[in-house]
Order: C-alpha cells, then structure tokens, then sequence
C-alpha cells in the first residue's frame, strides 16, 4: 500500500466524536486559562495601583512639576506615560474582575503594552538626546534609553515568547492525543464491525 492510500484511509477515519472533541476543548480550555490564585491576585492589584501611581505621577510632572522652556517632546513623553499607566490599571483591574488569565493573549498584551511604551520612550529620548547642546549629556541619555529598552522592552517579550512556545507545544500534545484516541476508538469499532460480520 502506497503511503498516499494510507494517509486518504487516516484522514477519512479521522472523524472526531463528540465525547472526544467536548474533553479536548475542556482540556484546551483548561490549559489556556487560569484562575487567579490570592497571591497573583495580590500581584494583579499592586499592578494597577502601580498604574495608578504612574499616570498620576507622569501627569503631574507633565503638567505641573516641568518648569518653562521644557522641551515639548518630554513632555508628551510624560503624557505618554499617564497614558501606559492607564492601560495597566485597564488591563490589571479586566483581570481582577474576571478573576482569571488567558495564558495565551494576556501575555501577549501585556508584552506589546510595555514594548510600545519603552520604544516610544526610546525614540523620545534619542530624539532629545541629539537636541541637547552638550553632547555627552546627549549621549548618555541615549545609552540609557537603550539600556532601559532592552530590559524593560525586549526582556518581556523574549519571556512572553519561550512562554508561548511552551503553550503552543502543551496544546500540540494535547491535539496529538486527541488523535490517537479517535484512532484507537475508530480500530475499536471497525475491529468490532468485522467481528460481527
């Protein structure tokens, strides 16, 4: 037998039975979300506080604490950074409420979030770092802002991605068992309607 015929037979005995399908989408369901334990919903909560205090706090300095001829671009910056403090407090406090994480898109989001803000942030400082008039002050706000980057920027998102690679090899597993279980139950029943013919 030809290894076309025998992978058509597989894939037309592959029909997935409803008992099987409904413990698998269980089974993805409980891999992908989690609920919240008291110490994370203790972490959840200082994030959002920590949102708080960040928008307050950037808002503040923005609005008030800069003294006159502050360069704009700092100041959108700091606006920018009400504007993230925000966003966390959304996000910490949708999950507080739901009393659950999505392993998957929560990661995800909160990756993207702090990326976009350290990179924005980033961009403001090399920006400002070439308009102030002593260059080595220049430079070194631009070596900082780079230093910041790569640990508040691009270390959560490496994390967040060896974190998704693991879920997506659990949820591989899980569909592969999926698989040999509607075989075996499928050998079981052809076994069966031989025996009986």
């Amino acid at each position: 037998m030809s290894n076309e015929k025998l992978r058509s037979r597989l894939l037309a005995s592959e029909t997935f039975s409803p008992d099987l399908k409904a413990k698998y989408d269980a089974a993805l369901a409980g891999l992908l979300e989690r609920r919240l334990k008291p110490h994370e919903k203790l972490a959840w909560s200082v994030a959002a506080f920590m949102g708080v205090a960040f928008a307050v706090g950037w808002f503040v300095m923005a609005a008030w604490v800069a003294p006159p001829g502050f360069p704009v671009l700092a100041r959108v910056m700091w606006y920018g950074g009400s504007v993230f403090g925000i966003c966390w407090v959304v996000f910490s406090v949708s999950i507080l409420i739901k009393g659950k994480r999505h392993l998957k898109r929560d990661p995800n989001l909160a990756a993207g979030l702090t990326w976009g803000f350290m990179l924005a942030v980033t961009i403001a400082c090399l920006i400002l770092g070439t308009s102030l008039p002593d260059p080595a002050k220049g430079a070194q706000m631009m070596v900082y802002a780079l230093v910041f980057l790569v640990i508040f920027g691009v270390m959560p998102m490496i994390f967040n991605r060896i974190n998704k690679a693991e879920l997506n090899i659990r949820e591989d597993i899980l569909r592969i068992e999926l698989r040999q279980a509607q075989l075996a139950e499928n050998i079981d029943r052809n076994r069966d309607n031989q025996e009986t013919e």
